[in-house]
């Protein structure tokens, strides 16, 4: 099974900086696109950081402060006041950055934003060069997949994976991302295949099992796992 990679849905059309782009440049290319952030890239197209409408806000923030020492840790501190007095992308910036290449899944791109909190990763290739980036609601998107065609790839996955070699009937309904299975098959096993199968098809939002079994193999089975190619 085929499932979504991160090069189906990431945005290309990407507005980017260079390490000398000046303080109210970076504001503008913001406010204009109506973007939160923006990747800083060198002479060579490879990204060194993220621009961020919160790196631009700690101007605010201390304006009227001053660092003192123990107020925060000293890699802190430094940080911290090189972005106050920044003038350039290459200040401003928060690096290293957090990227994922085109070829990696959908759910890994969650589970980096999850970890690392934050809202969008840039996408490189294997040169560290950006060629897109991909954001939350680019992965929304993902269950946005009309229902008949995740019941097409639910049936499909189901019958060349369990009923080529398992005896028995599987019905397939999906609304609004849930998907309903129905039927019987021989083996108890073959039952839990078929719900993991469909719950790992992209835009399903959950699976409720009504399938029936003649016999239970439970204690005979091998543990078996899903393939993603």
């Amino acid at each position: 099974m085929r499932r979504l990679i991160v090069g189906d849905v990431m945005t290309t059309d990407v507005i980017t900086v260079t390490a000398a782009t000046s303080f109210k440049e970076v504001a503008r290319l913001l406010d204009e696109n109506d973007i939160s952030a923006m990747p800083v890239l060198d002479e060579n197209g490879r990204i060194v950081g993220v621009v961020s409408e919160a790196d631009l806000m700690l101007r605010h923030e201390y304006r009227d402060t001053r660092l003192r020492a123990g107020w925060l840790t000293s890699s802190q501190a430094r940080a911290v006041h090189t972005k106050v007095c920044g003038v350039a992308a290459r200040e401003l910036m928060s690096s290293p950055t957090v990227t994922i290449r085109q070829t990696s899944s959908v759910a890994e791109a969650a589970r980096l934003m999850d970890v690392h909190r934050v809202k969008r990763l840039p996408v490189v290739d294997g040169d560290g060069r950006l060629v897109g980036i991909i954001s939350r609601s680019d992965l929304v998107t993902v269950f946005l997949r009309a229902d008949d065609e995740i019941r097409e790839n639910v049936r499909r996955e189901i019958s060349q994976r369990v009923l080529l070699t398992e005896t028995g009937t599987v019905y397939v309904d999906v609304a609004d991302g849930v998907v309903v299975l129905r039927g019987e098959l021989d083996r108890k096993s073959s039952v839990d295949i078929a719900e993991q199968l469909a719950r790992h098809v992209d835009g399903v939002v959950d699976v409720v099992n009504q399938l029936g079994f003649d016999r239970d193999d439970s204690e005979n089975r091998i543990a078996w796992r899903i393939g993603t190619t």
